[in-house]
């Protein structure tokens, strides 16, 4: 008997067809009712918590009036029903990712700050509403398919090798260069979170390549790698990698990457959660964002969890859209010349001669914003590679071109196991809702991946 693969049965709302699968009216009205949830314990989040204890940081408030409410309203609802809930494809996940992180935390929180909101980030949340539809679009016809053509194969056995083979060499290299000054920085003591970030900075190109590699592409996929062959030395030396890499850079994302990984691997594994697993993660954000904005006062755990999930990784990406407007709206926009290539084509701005921060989009707003020429202030594919290029317009293009690489990635993962190409983009897709698109796509895996999953298609069942 043929074996039955994770994430081979219909999920409930889903008809199949000839080209795939659609996802009913019904099904979407469901996910409509999960975002208005996620959104709305944002919204108190922001008020009961991020407005009151990080109003410096940038998180200003202005009391909703009548037609920012109906705006916001409008704008979410139109997205959230042409959204895919099926997380059952690499291109699905990155969407959902950039949704729930970007998208609705950046409509709640551009809406907020100031009372002519409409005025002045109207039209680049009109274009990022417009992307995320067309997003959403590319999948209303043909949602992922849970079924896939090889449902029985797996990656090959010369991935599997590669992928430890090259992690071995990656993690003896960051020991032998970095060993004298790892350390492991407490996570709510933001002072010694940047020593040991700026102890662990690569002094070369080499080595910051082969840190965001190894970070973000081997050591995840050996992880993953060892869960879909229940190997659990591969597991511990994926969990060992994520902990080698914060007590070099200190950067929370990568400790946590790993715990995220397997957070994600059980719920897309198991029989009944894969089926509702947009929703289920929507409703454990929202619980989680409101318990610790309630609780972050009396509480240490509420308050590391306001810290690290609310203000850190769900309120920061949505508040630099709002930065960048604020900043390149004034000293000029970009034009991309602050991607490599770009600018020997088209000269860069006027303030970007002298300027030692340039190309760096994310010191230049931390200097200018927060006065703090050593504060990375990292964004969004479309704030870094949209706004500060050409604002809404450069919302626009970024989006078309996030799109291609959507489509494009779902025609090359076919043939794949989708558990192990959905997961695999993981961080990806979080790697995209803190950095550029370019950046992403050469340093964080987006290429990579693509090469693989055209280039090396699984041949050998699981054994």
């Amino acid at each position: 008997m043929t074996p039955t693969p994770a994430l081979a049965t219909l999920p409930s709302g889903i008809a199949a067809g000839d080209r795939g699968v659609s996802i009913s009216l019904e099904r979407r009205l469901v996910f409509l009712a999960f975002v208005l949830l996620f959104t709305g314990a944002f919204y108190d989040a922001y008020v009961t918590y991020l407005s009151p204890v990080w109003n410096y940081f940038g998180f200003t408030y202005e009391p909703l009036d009548s037609n920012r409410l109906a705006f916001g309203a409008v704008l979410l609802i139109a997205t959230a029903l042409v959204q895919c809930p099926v997380l059952s494809s690499p291109q699905a996940l990155v969407a959902f990712l950039l949704y729930a992180n970007v998208y609705i935390p950046g409509l709640v929180t551009s809406l907020l700050l100031r009372t002519d909101a409409l005025d002045v980030y109207g039209p680049f949340l009109l274009a990022l509403s417009a992307v995320f539809i067309a997003v959403g679009l590319t999948l209303w016809r043909r949602a992922p398919n849970p079924v896939d053509r090889l449902p029985s194969q797996g990656p090959s056995r010369a991935l599997e090798r590669f992928t430890c083979w090259v992690w071995l060499g990656c993690m003896l290299a960051l020991l032998g260069n970095y060993h004298s000054v790892m350390g492991f920085a407490s996570l709510d003591d933001q002072a010694m979170v940047y020593e040991q970030r700026v102890s662990g900075t690569a002094d070369s190109a080499v080595l910051g390549y082969l840190q965001t590699y190894f970070s973000n592409v081997f050591n995840p996929t050996l992880l993953l790698l060892g869960l879909l062959r229940r190997r659990y030395w591969m597991i511990l030396g994926g969990l060992a990698g994520g902990l080698t890499m914060y007590a070099i850079t200190a950067q929370r994302t990568i400790l946590l990457l790993p715990i995220i990984l397997v957070l994600m691997y059980l719920l897309l594994n198991g029989r009944r959660s894969r089926h509702a697993a947009a929703e289920f993660i929507l409703a454990v954000l929202a619980v989680a964002m409101l318990l610790s904005s309630q609780y972050q006062e009396v509480d240490l755990v509420a308050a590391l969890f306001a810290l690290l999930l609310t203000f850190r990784t769900i309120a920061i990406p949505g508040l630099t859209l709002s930065q960048y407007e604020d900043l390149f709206s004034q000293i000029g926009h970009t034009a991309w010349t602050h991607v490599k290539g770009v600018d020997l084509l088209i000269p860069p701005p006027a303030y970007a001669h002298g300027d030692s921060l340039w190309p760096n989009l994310g010191y230049m707003v931390g200097d200018r914003t927060y006065n703090n020429p050593i504060f990375n202030v990292n964004a969004n594919l479309f704030a870094g590679d949209g706004i500060a290029a050409a604002g809404a317009v450069g919302v626009l293009c970024i989006g078309v071109v996030f799109t291609g690489w959507l489509w494009l990635l779902g025609r090359v993962s076919r043939g794949w196991p989708p558990l192990f190409s959905t997961l695999a983009l993981l961080p990806v897709g979080i790697s995209l809702t803190n950095g550029n698109f370019f950046t992403t796509m050469l340093s964080f895996g987006g290429v990579f991946w693509l090469a693989v999953l055209h280039g090396a298609k699984p041949k050998a069942p699981i054994a």
